[in-house]
């Protein structure tokens, strides 16, 4: 049997199972529903650093999403089956879905402190890496050939 979506969650429970909740309100409606943390209860230094990353990322791609890094998502199934997945893909998964043809959806979730783990993130590491995972999500994008297969008839 075919699984209808696809979910996920980190799991530093920085953000709460029960909100896939929300989340799933509008699956059949969109492709690409996501969450948007508010209230965040990170430090000042990594919600400044986000939401300047943020802004840069969606200037370059356009795709609106103003909270890429929310680790709380669900997406159909055939949807996740089409994307190209590439390491740094995850903040561009909204833009890789409008890609596709997809619709994307932002719903306001909760955040609470880290109780598990740590993070793996840091300010050398979301600089370097993610220019250059921009610099390849624009390439593809302006090389992306979108087409659909029909039968003969």
């Amino acid at each position: 049997m075919e699984t209808k979506y696809a979910g996920y969650i980190d799991a530093d429970l920085q953000t709460s199972p029960h909100d896939f909740d929300l989340l799933m309100e509008y699956v059949d409606s969109f492709d690409l529903v996501t969450g948007i943390r508010t209230g965040r209860k990170d430090g000042i230094v990594k919600r400044v650093s986000s939401r300047i990353a943020n802004s840069i990322r969606r200037a370059f791609t356009r795709d609106g999403v103003s909270d890429t890094g929310c680790p709380l998502k669900v997406m159909h199934t055939d949807t996740a089956r089409r994307i190209q997945f590439f390491k740094g893909m995850h903040r561009f998964l909204p833009a890789l879905v409008l890609l596709e043809g997809g619709l994307v959806k932002e719903v306001p979730v909760r955040h609470y402190k880290r109780l598990a783990g740590k993070s793996n993130y840091h300010l050398r590491n979301r600089l370097l890496g993610p220019a250059v995972d921009l610099i390849a999500f624009i390439w593809m994008r302006d090389r992306h050939i979108r087409y659909e297969i029909t039968g003969r008839g």
